[in-house]
């Protein structure tokens, strides 16, 4: 994962651009086939309330004092021009120029990602030490020189696994953030392993079909969903991820969706205690992607998952330390370790094997089943574990709870339980009711 991961890093992939594009020829490369489809929507284009941006192209983003001495150039790195600044050639004095730089002093040696995609403005972001040393009294020269075009428009990326079922588990990460590795594309390399897993060993006996989205940060899930609406009925549930590779982050956070009950909430807390991992639980706040799909009017249960640590802050948003590096320069391919990626991916596959295998069942006949004439009793006396496990089961299967709900309510393993009552479904003393 980290190999691919270090191809994409070096890559200035802001929302309508070449590199999203380069992007998305590196991550197909890697699919097991051609499964996949590439979505272009206009520039200009309205996707409900948003309309999708122009496409950028830096030329020149330079920024210097009156003796020459250069402070910021992006041709020595992309960070140090605002992504989606306008062009400007003016002199300024420092009163003037200062509201047009961001620092970050949280990472004082850092470069500072800042971006302003929606407005018309322009900025550089500055090593913090480096700002504090620039001279106040100094005239600056601002160079900064911009295409904006029409053509091509924003593009996102899709992988289906097509099982034939009826409705979709839908994942997303962004293909965006320049020269941002764990913000991101950490989430991009683990949806791109487990289809490649899921390809190698399909879910057995699926009632979901798989879909897996590439985007923009929040402009392409909103541009997918207005453009392919019959999917939100479609899709029963989803998740979105990233931050999840920070070699020194152990912690995983768990953001619930919108609605706290929803059952993909509750598998991803089973499958987080069941592999001993470390976690919290945070409340639904619209942090990324996840906002617009469980958005109004879509509604589709979808948490975040991520890795950090709760602060003894109250405040929504400043509950979370995800990691000091964030949006800077330092958040390189350095800072990510493979095992902590392998252990995300590890639990999001178990995460979309149970939910993409889970269904309800719901007894034929009324009474209690007759186990032995269907040769799976098990006398609690020859095996007490076996039997305790069967009575318990045999008295869910009123078609109100779902194989998964059986287990989790049971505290049982989700595989053992799904085992016996597929056996049943065999043997027709159930029915399956898709959840």
């Amino acid at each position: 994962m980290k190999d691919l991961l270090e191809k994409l890093y070096p890559l200035n992939r802001v929302l309508v651009h070449d590199d999203i594009e380069k992007a998305i020829e590196l991550i197909t490369e890697r699919f097991p086939d051609k499964c996949y489809k590439i979505h272009e929507y206009p520039v200009g284009s309205n996707v409900w309330t948003w309309k999708i941006p122009q496409r950028n192209k830096v030329n020149k983003g330079v920024l210097k004092d009156e003796d020459g001495v250069v402070y910021a150039d992006f041709d020595n790195h992309p960070l140090y021009l605002w992504s989606y600044s306008i062009s400007v050639n003016k002199k300024l004095e420092w009163n003037e120029l200062k509201d047009h730089i961001y620092t970050n002093e949280k990472c004082p040696n850092a470069i500072p990602w800042y971006f302003k995609y929606y407005e018309k403005t322009w900025g550089f972001s500055i090593e913090h030490n480096k700002f504090l040393n620039m001279p106040k009294h100094k005239k600056y020269h601002v160079e900064i020189d911009i295409e904006f075009s029409n053509s091509p428009g924003l593009k996102n990326l899709t992988y289906f696994i097509d099982y034939g079922q009826e409705k979709d588990f839908l994942m997303t990460s962004n293909i965006c953030h320049p020269y941002q590795v764990n913000d991101s594309i950490s989430g991009v390399v683990a949806a791109v392993e487990l289809i490649n897993r899921f390809h190698k060993k399909p879910i057995e006996k699926p009632t979901k079909n798989l879909n897996f989205l590439f985007c923009p940060e929040t402009i392409g899930s909103i541009a997918y969903l207005a453009n392919n609406e019959h999917k939100i009925e479609q899709t029963s549930s989803g998740f979105f991820t990233e931050f999840i590779g920070h070699k020194d982050k152990e912690n995983f956070i768990l953001q619930h969706s919108r609605n706290k009950e929803d059952k993909i909430n509750q598998v991803f807390e089973y499958v987080l205690k069941r592999q001993n991992k470390t976690y919290d639980v945070i409340s639904f706040r619209r942090t990324n992607d996840e906002g617009n799909i469980n958005g109004p009017g879509v509604n589709i249960p979808c948490p975040a998952v991520y890795r950090g640590n709760l602060t003894n802050d109250k405040r929504i948003f400043y509950d979370v330390n995800f990691y000091d590096e964030y949006h800077t320069s330092f958040d390189n391919p350095d800072i990510i370790s493979e095992l902590k990626l392998e252990e995300a991916v590890d639990l999001f596959e178990e995460v979309l094997r149970i939910f993409c295998s889970d269904y309800t069942p719901k007894q034929i006949e009324k009474g209690v089943l007759f186990l032995t004439g269907l040769n799976m009793h098990t006398s609690f006396y020859d095996l007490p574990e076996m039997g305790v496990f069967i009575e318990q089961v045999v008295y869910m299967l009123e078609g109100k709870h779902s194989v998964f709900e059986i287990a989790n309510e049971l505290n049982l393993d989700y595989w053992n339980v799904k085992t016996f009552i597929d056996e049943l479904y065999i043997k027709k003393a159930i029915n399956k009711l898709l959840v």
